[in-house]
């Protein structure tokens, strides 16, 4: 069976990926706690990838917080695809589907894109002093890629695809202003291919259940930047008659850790991120509508850690 599978879960050097690059641009250039949260679109991703149908793919970008989603949904000559993507909230979510029928030759393919980065600022207990104390986070990942293509006839190389990518990390400044990054990432891909020795093939995968930045040593009393990404690809390639599909479904999502604190920080540390549902150093999933009376006591708790926070400060 001809099925090739990748999978990788890994530190990354800064400079190295896309989202290091970012947060370090991002870092410098805020003067004010900020949240930026894009999705994208692409119909006919990649070199030589035709799109499918004629719809256009999109672009979009928030800054007030307020999260950001976008879709579409295609047909063409022998295909259908449809792409999803989602951010905010402390949520990225993306997912991308490829179709193709029996018919003609096709080369496709198509992508979703979604990322989060949130400027925070930590609490300090009112024991600090000052110095360096020590920083990282994780986040809950889910996501799995599947991969299916059928040789309606002899010749051979027929391909169905798909992949996704995940990453998170966090950059800011030490005392003497040098600029830091910490990663990491985690990826799956899948290729199913069909010839004439093997005309039906399939395959599938998963990615790991969570991500888990390094320790670095950081100012408290600096700007951090925290950032979290996915991208989710899905096509099929090939000549002649032959069926393909390629799933790449993280719709569950990529998000801040759900049990425990958000955050590792020393005791006595907290951290409040309203635009990522970060409420002393927790994370609510905003996807999840509690019943009205958790609603009322989880608001009145708030209340009640805001002011002993503000109570110890003095």
């Amino acid at each position: 069976m001809h099925v090739t599978s990748s999978r990788s879960r890994r530190p990354i050097r800064a400079g190295l990926v896309p989202l290091a690059a970012v947060l370090a641009l991002l870092v410098g250039s805020h003067a004010l706690a900020a949240t930026i949260d894009e999705v994208r679109g692409t119909n006919g991703f990649g070199v030589s990838n035709a799109p499918c149908g004629g719809a256009p793919g999109f672009d979009i970008q928030e800054i007030d917080g307020s999260g950001v989603s976008g879709a579409f949904s295609t047909s063409g000559t022998n295909c259908q695809a449809s792409v999803s993507a989602e951010a905010g909230g402390g949520v990225v979510a993306v997912e991308a589907t490829y179709t193709k029928n029996d018919g003609d030759s096709v080369r496709g393919r198509v992508l979703a894109f979604g990322s989060s980065s949130y400027d925070i600022v930590l609490i300090p207990p009112a024991s600090y002093t000052g110095g360096l104390i020590p920083f990282s986070f994780a986040a809950d990942l889910s996501g799995s890629v599947s991969a299916f293509s059928e040789s309606l006839t002899r010749s051979s190389g027929r391909f169905g695809v798909a992949s996704i990518e995940a990453q998170i990390g966090f950059t800011g400044r030490t005392s003497n202003f040098n600029v830091f990054t910490r990663t990491d990432s985690a990826s799956v891909s899948v290729t199913a291919i069909a010839d004439q020795n093997t005309p039906v093939d399939v395959a599938n995968d998963s990615l790991p259940g969570a991500l888990q930045t390094d320790v670095a040593l950081i100012d408290p009393t600096r700007l951090l930047t925290i950032g979290m990404s996915m991208t989710a690809t899905a096509g099929a390639a090939g000549f002649g008659d032959f069926n393909a599909l390629g799933i790449a479904d993280a719709s569950q999502s990529l998000t801040f850790r759900s049990e425990g604190p958000v955050f590792d920080l020393p005791d006595g540390w907290s951290v409040d991120v309203p635009e990522a549902n970060i409420f002393d150093n927790v994370w609510f999933d905003p996807r999840e509508v509690p019943e009205p009376s958790t609603a009322i006591l989880a608001i009145a708790a708030m209340g009640l850690l805001a002011g002993c926070r503000t109570s110890r400060t003095r």
